[in-house]
């Protein structure tokens, strides 16, 4: 049987997608900065804004993961393709950060590296999370946590398999989006200490919902989607109105947010075309390396500026995630594709 549907893909060096995931990344640090200062964030729509950074990640994910399947649901290939994009530089920014602790921990280098958190660390490589790095960031205030971005990760794996379980079941798209919903809200509703793979359920229904409502977007037709520039800009209004509400937050919010946003990247511009060609999609190693770069820049350069923290991250990070980009992540997803290209091609 040929799973596979012709849906035209998406090409992101005429959308922006690339422009406003490396917003949503910019928006991840900037709350940082705030939060682990012990200073309050920034807030977009009643939400701070570092969390709606990472709700932005997931309802484009959402959207571009399920057209991704929808042209091939075929298991194999999808995670070769999702493990390529995560895996690779998630993996180099774990051995990174195991090396780096090691400077930064108040442990001597035989202690560090023989200690039991160190090894668990490690777990991180299959999405276990793991947050602490023994002997780093022990007397923050705030969190000792190396590098607490981590989770959302996992949680957007576990998303992927929502994604592929809903291209399979194609024919039952609505039926199945409505009972993943509604199942995740009794839960959510019904449990305070559920944990999934070290990730709390609130922690993965507060971001998995934005993922669905980019899920339901993609399944709409594209005449719907297309150019809605007054539409999108209505429905952003309407959510920085009702964003007081607690009710509009959780359910209200991340559908229309969902559907103005990836609206609006639909559409191409001059900035986004250039940010494709040239820089590449670096939104990634920002997410990876911005958390313990900032954590280090507290507590080993003593910065207490919360704009002073967010330049010099960017100053630092940016040229690590180009290089991420540049040496890992594009050359894994390349060879992927030209693996997976072949092997069908072998096959047809």
């Amino acid at each position: 049987m040929n799973t596979t549907q012709k849906i035209p893909a998406s090409d992101h060096r005429s959308n922006s997608f690339d422009l406003f995931r490396l917003l949503a990344a910019s928006m991840v640090v900037v709350g940082h900065s705030y939060v682990l200062l012990g200073k309050a964030p920034p807030l977009l729509f009643g939400i701070p804004v570092h969390v709606m950074g990472v709700f932005s990640f997931f309802s484009l994910s959402g959207y571009l993961i399920t057209q991704s399947t929808m042209r091939d649901s075929n298991p194999v290939r999808f995670f070769a393709r999702r493990l390529a994009r995560i895996m690779p530089a998630l993996w180099v920014c774990i051995f990174l950060s195991i090396v780096f602790g090691a400077f930064l921990s108040r442990l001597s280098m035989a202690e560090y590296f023989d200690h039991p958190s160190t090894i668990a660390y490690l777990q991180n490589l299959i999405l276990r999370i793991q947050f602490f790095l023994p002997g780093t960031f022990e007397e923050s205030k705030v969190t000792s946590a190396f590098n607490g971005s981590l989770w959302s990760i996992s949680a957007e794996f576990l998303m992927y398999c929502v994604a592929l379980s809903v291209a399979l079941a194609l024919r039952f798209r609505v039926i199945v989006l409505v009972s993943i919903f509604a199942i995740a809200t009794i839960v959510r509703l019904t449990t305070e200490d559920f944990v999934f793979y070290n990730i709390s359920f609130y922690q993965l229904y507060s971001a998995g919902i934005y993922f669905v409502f980019g899920m339901c977007v993609a399944l709409m037709p594209s005449s719907t989607v297309d150019r809605k520039y007054e539409l999108s800009a209505l429905l952003l209004f309407a959510c920085l109105m009702l964003s007081s509400a607690g009710t509009f937050q959780q359910f209200g919010l991340p559908a229309l947010y969902s559907f103005a946003v990836i609206s609006i990247c639909r559409t191409g511009s001059t900035s986004s075309k250039a940010i494709s060609s040239k820089i590449g999609d670096v939104s990634y190693g920002i997410y990876l390396y911005s958390f313990p770069v900032q954590q280090a820049l507290i507590f080993n350069a003593g910065i207490k500026s919360a704009l002073v923290l967010i330049l010099i991250t960017f100053a630092i990070v940016l040229p690590l995630a180009y290089a991420s980009w540049r040496a890992v992540e594009k050359p894994c997803l390349d060879f992927v594709k030209t693996t997976l290209k072949k092997k069908r091609g072998a096959i047809a």
